[in-house]
C-alpha cells in the first residue's frame, strides 16, 4: 500500500507539473496581441494574415523586406517562396530577409475601399504601416488585377498621396492604381454574429491534455487508496 500511495503521489505531481507547463505555454501565446511581423523560415507562419490571391488562385500573404536600405511591403507567394514588390517603376523580387504579417485575431482586420485622395479623409483609422520611405508614410493595400488580388503599398505624405503601387505577376510589370483597398486594424470586439462567421474555433488541445491528465490522476488516486 505504501508503494501504491507513493506511485500515486508521484503521478499526481507529474500531472500538476504538466498543467503548469501547458499554462505557461498558453500565457506565452496570449502575450502576442494585435499584429506583428515574423521572419519567413522556409514555411509560412501558421498565424500569417491572408492578404490576396495569385494567378493560380492560391492565397498570398503580406510581406516586407529591405531593398536598398528601404523597408518595402509586397506580396509573398508561397509556391515561389519569394516576395514581389514595386520600386522605381519596376517589379522587384527577393527571397532573403523576408518578414510576414501575422496575428492571432484576423477578425480585427478589414480592407477599406478608398482612393488616392480619399485615403487622407478617412477619420479614426489604424492603417497598417507596411514599410518606410523618406518623407512618406507607407501603408498596405491591395487591388484586383485580372484574376488576382495583388498586395502592394500605399504611399502618402502630408501634402499629397502617390496612390497604390504593386506588380502584375502575369507580365512582371508594375501597376499603379487610384482606387484600391487599404488594410486597417480595428482592435474591438466584433458583433457576436460576425464572430460566428469570422472566428476560427480556438485550439484547445493543450487544455484537453491537461484535463485528461488530471482526470487520470484522480481516478488512479481513488483506486490505489481504496
Amino acid at each position: 500500500m505504501g508503494l501504491a500511495k507513493t506511485t500515486c503521489y508521484i503521478f499526481f505531481a507529474y500531472c500538476i507539473l504538466c498543467s503548469q507547463v501547458n499554462s505557461e505555454r498558453d500565457d506565452e501565446e496570449e502575450e502576442l496581441e494585435g499584429y506583428y511581423w515574423r521572419h519567413y523560415t522556409d514555411h509560412v507562419p501558421k498565424d500569417a494574415l491572408p492578404g490576396g490571391r495569385d494567378i493560380k488562385g492560391e492565397t498570398t500573404y503580406v510581406g516586407q523586406a529591405i531593398y536598398r536600405s528601404i523597408l518595402i511591403p509586397g506580396q509573398f507567394i508561397v509556391s515561389d517562396r519569394k516576395l514581389y514588390f514595386e520600386w522605381g517603376d519596376a517589379e522587384r523580387v527577393t527571397d532573403r530577409n523576408i518578414k510576414i504579417l501575422c496575428t492571432k485575431h484576423p477578425e480585427q482586420f478589414e480592407w477599406i475601399r478608398t482612393t488616392t485622395e480619399g485615403i487622407k479623409t478617412i477619420p479614426n483609422k489604424n492603417f497598417i504601416l507596411g514599410g518606410f520611405e523618406s518623407d512618406f508614410t507607407v501603408y498596405i493595400g491591395r487591388v484586383a488585377i485580372g484574376n488576382t488580388l495583388a498586395i502592394g503599398k500605399v504611399i502618402v505624405s502630408n501634402q499629397h498621396s502617390r496612390g497604390f503601387h504593386t506588380t502584375c505577376r502575369q507580365n512582371a510589370s508594375f501597376v499603379r492604381a487610384q482606387e484600391f483597398e487599404v488594410l486597417n486594424y480595428e482592435p474591438t470586439i466584433p458583433d457576436p454574429l460576425e464572430m460566428v462567421k469570422k472566428l476560427t474555433p480556438p485550439n484547445t488541445s493543450s487544455h484537453k491534455t491537461t484535463s485528461m491528465l488530471l482526470t487520470i490522476a484522480l481516478i488512479t488516486s481513488l483506486v490505489l487508496l481504496r
